[in-house]
């Protein structure tokens, strides 16, 4: 588990990285409200995907393995406030870039 902490720390890292980078492109094609959410999280997923890719690879870990770990160490606290930090960090990129656009 304390090898896998910080490599989670990465990945939630690049979660939050390539939303904020998706909301950067969706503004620059001069979206807004719904439509720059949509786009947002269409780019999201790539992004986020190969900036996560590139923590793993980094520390030449599957993403096969990774998903194990996560299973594995999901009940634990910091594995946990790690992932959800995460997510609640990226949500609030998207509705400060988005207010208008509800989220699904």
């Amino acid at each position: 588990l304390e090898k896998f902490l910080p490599i989670l720390a990465n990945v939630m890292d690049a979660f939050v990285t390539g939303t904020t980078a998706a909301v950067e492109e969706a503004k620059a094609a001069g979206l807004e409200g719904e439509e720059l959410a949509q786009k947002t999280m269409e780019l999201a997923s790539v992004k986020v995907q190969d900036a996560q890719e590139a923590a793993l690879t980094s520390v030449s870990m599957t993403k096969e393995l990774f998903q194990a770990c996560l299973t594995k160490y999901m009940s634990d606290a910091r594995v946990q406030k790690t992932v959800m930090t995460a997510q609640q960090q990226a949500m609030q990129i998207v509705q400060d870039a988005a207010p208008a656009a509800q989220l699904s």
